[in-house]
């Protein structure tokens, strides 16, 4: 490897070309000390002149970088400029650059194969890197074990970079900086995005993690040519608003986690699946719209959205997974549809906000610790069509006063309303019904069970 230096020094020993010679710490022997007379070599040195780095039986170390069986294993953080990797790599592995801040560009010889994942990850001065046609894979893990490719993790928080690739590969492209699958239908990695942004028409597919930690990108105009938005695609941008075309059915996995200046979603009547985490910690967000196109909203799908004042689950949906509302600290009125059979374990908790919740006829299981936290509600109406209520699953709502249970449940857990210590009545509708509700059911002592209307 060379480093390549703003200002190069003459060496009054060689006039052709200058060597500068690092000192390996923790390599094997087969890196050498350099500038010496002992018939070793740095870098690559042969004879009376420099050539290109390559590396000997595999193995190569200059100080900065390690390279051991064909593989780049580690470039020292304390990396500047410009870093050249030696002729006779094949494969660059994960995060082996991760971390190197001064480093500002990266060449990479002809023979390279595999960029796995997080090869350049948090190379916040990196400004170039030209991908070779012999490279065939980027994103994998070295040790295999994930069928997904992710190429946009290489690159992760490289604000500054301008991906090339050579023409002549065969499995990428590249566009003003931005990486490409051959024919450019899959947007793979744009790390510099920032501002406004326009995905072109060429587009199918938007891939994983391909903007993620974007975080001066604050618009995009996605065209209706895209039928698929990857997962975390978007995590931790700086979108203000986004609006998803009908052409795109689901909103997948961490798809917009973490985008804390998202203030303004638009998810199209085309939707039928909101996945895990998809709008995870969106702290601006203040209100959106579910269509009656979606069916099923993913575990943490709105988890810590802080400023979410109110929600409407649409008839279509029959799936709500864990924590999908959990930490919406300002939420103060949900209604559940009749369609949603189950309140899945932590659903609504530590709502501290919410106020009012209307739980549909249909309805048949409230799960464990559904609401727990939520210290706003006052009272409560289980429908006729719940049969079983979790353990917990109203615990430390601190002002919760009465429940009415409106149908005879078959299964309760211990201590549903355990720390609800101002809850004075549940109300049931039969003698059966209230012989169920012990102190140990409750979770409380001194509560007054009442037949409704007597």
């Amino acid at each position: 490897m060379k480093r390549i230096f703003g200002k190069k020094a003459a060496a009054a020993a060689i006039a052709v070309l200058i060597s500068v010679s690092l000192v390996c710490t923790g390599c094997s022997d087969g890196g050498s000390s350099g500038g010496d007379d002992s018939g070793g070599t740095s870098g690559g040195e042969t004879g009376g002149g420099t050539e290109k780095p390559t590396i000997a039986d595999g193995t190569y170390c200059d100080g900065m970088l390690t390279v051991e069986n064909g593989i780049v294993t580690k470039c020292d953080p304390s990396a500047t400029g410009t870093i050249e990797i030696p002729e006779g790599v094949t494969t660059i592995s994960e995060s082996a650059f991760k971390g190197c801040t001064s480093m500002e560009s990266v060449i990479i010889p002809e023979g390279v194969k595999n960029i796995y994942r997080g090869a350049f990850k948090d190379c916040s001065s990196l400004t170039s890197v030209t991908i070779p046609a012999s490279v065939t894979l980027i994103g994998d893990f070295r040790t295999g074990g994930s069928d997904l490719k992710i190429p946009g993790d290489v690159f992760v928080k490289c604000s500054k970079l301008k991906i090339t690739v050579d023409e002549n590969n065969t499995v990428y492209s590249s566009d003003n900086g931005i990486l490409y699958n051959k024919n450019k239908t899959k947007l793979l990695a744009y790390p510099s995005a920032s501002g406004s942004v326009t995905i072109p028409n060429s587009v199918t597919e938007i891939g994983e993690y391909a903007f993620q930690w974007c975080e001066s990108l604050t618009d995009i105009t996605i065209p209706d040519t895209v039928t698929k938005i990857g997962q975390g695609a978007f995590s931790r941008c700086g979108l203000t608003s986004i609006t998803i075309p009908n052409s795109v059915t689901e909103i997948s996995d961490n798809t917009f986690s973490i985008c804390e200046s998202l203030k303004s979603v638009t998810i199209p009547d085309s939707v039928t699946e909101i996945g895990y985490n998809a709008f995870l910690s969106c702290e601006s967000l203040t209100s959106i719209t579910i269509p009656d196109s979606v069916t099923k909203i993913g575990k943490s799908a709105f988890s810590s959205c802080d400023s979410l004042t109110s929600i409407t689950i649409p008839n279509s949906v029959t799936e709500i997974g864990d924590y999908a509302f959990c930490y919406c600290k300002s939420l103060k009125s949900v209604t559940i549809s009749g369609s949603v059979k189950k309140i899945a374990n932590s659903a609504f908790s530590a709502c501290d906000a919410l106020t009012n919740v209307t739980i549909c006829d249909g309805v048949t299981e409230i799960e464990n610790i559904a609401f727990e936290g939520c210290k706003s509600l006052t009272s409560v109406t289980i429908p006729a069509s719940v049969t079983k209520i979790g353990g917990y699953a109203f615990w430390n709502c601190t002002s919760l006063t009465s429940v009415t249970i409106l149908g005879n449940t078959k299964e309760i857990d211990d201590k549903v309303f355990t720390s609800c210590r101002k809850l004075k009545n549940i109300y049931v509708i039969d003698a059966a019904e209230k012989a169920k509700w012990t102190e140990e059911k409750i979770g409380e002592s001194g509560v007054d069970v009442k037949i409704i209307g007597k």
